[in-house]
């Protein structure tokens, strides 16, 4: 997920040539990102996190943290499905550790492109904003502002589903990491959902989706000199309420619990870390 490509002017008249759209009804769930989509899209989310840290040396060390942010998202008809430009609108929140308090206090950041046919997100954008993987000298707010702007979307099976029936999703993903060249890492992660039930809200029914994941990561290299390597493992449940009719994810509510494993045998330094996090995304339409 790179920030860049300026962006798009949405048209007046929004049309895309992705096929009729199934109307919302109950016990049928379109899971696609075709017409008719909303030109606009605001998201505001509301994320907490707890982290422990451990190793032999230090203990352990517990930080929290909160943020609330708010993205515009701008849907546009493209020759190979569907750009969105993601606006990352204003994020605030804090992190807490035994060494203090430090405040997140961001405006308006760059907006950036991404691509997505019928079933969101291609996998690159999705794996980057689950692991964060931001590169070496890069703004970390650049990176946490892209992964929470593009939050609200989700990835789904690109299909009509029954009530009841379920899809399995799965996401592999190398990314390269700029002036680390001798670091590779391999990530995997695999997703399964359920078309649960359906509910009304303001007179519109919306699909109860409930998806459950499950990743890996593995890294292996050299970094400044030193043999690295890193294991991470991360499970999520979450519970979606998506519009069939305007083809959108229009509340979502995320838990998921991350433990990395890193060590450099050369150095004789290792540590682990826990981290656990609950985040909570809600949508408004533009129509």
């Amino acid at each position: 997920m790179r920030n860049g490509i300026g962006a798009a002017l949405l048209a007046a008249a929004f049309i895309l040539q992705a096929g009729s759209p199934l109307h919302a009804q109950a016990g049928r769930a379109d899971l696609r990102y075709v017409a008719p989509l909303p030109e606009t899209v605001i998201f505001t989310s509301v994320d907490s996190t707890r982290t422990k840290l451990s190793n032999a040396l230090m203990g352990e060390l517990v930080s929290t943290g909160a943020v609330q942010a708010t993205s515009e998202l701008r849907f546009a008809p493209a020759a190979d499905g569907v750009t969105v430009t993601a606006i990352l609108k204003r994020m605030r929140g804090e992190t807490s550790s035994p060494m203090g308090t430090m405040p997140l206090d961001s405006e308006e950041r760059p907006p950036f492109d991404v691509t997505i046919g019928p079933k969101g997100p291609d996998p690159e954008t999705i794996a980057g904003t689950v692991f964060q993987v931001s590169q070496p000298g890069a703004d970390p707010l650049d990176a946490m502002g892209s992964a929470l702007a593009v939050s609200g979307l989700i990835i789904v099976p690109g299909r009509e589903l029954r009530l009841g029936e379920e899809w399995t999703d799965t996401i592999r993903y190398s990314p390269k990491f700029e002036g680390l060249e001798g670091f590779a890492m391999e990530m995997t992660m695999v997703y399964r959902g359920t078309y649960a039930a359906d509910t009304v809200v303001d007179g519109r029914t919306l699909n109860v989706l409930r998806i459950v994941g499950e990743g890996t990561a593995t890294g292996n290299g050299t970094m400044q000199g030193l043999e690295v390597s890193q294991n991470l493992k991360l499970s999520t449940q979450e519970t979606v309420l998506w519009d069939s009719g305007r083809h959108i994810p229009v509340s979502r509510v995320a838990t998921s619990e991350t433990v990395i494993e890193s060590s450099a045998p050369q150095a004789g330094v290792s540590m682990n870390a826990e981290v656990s996090s609950r985040s909570v995304t809600r949508a408004e339409p533009s129509r």
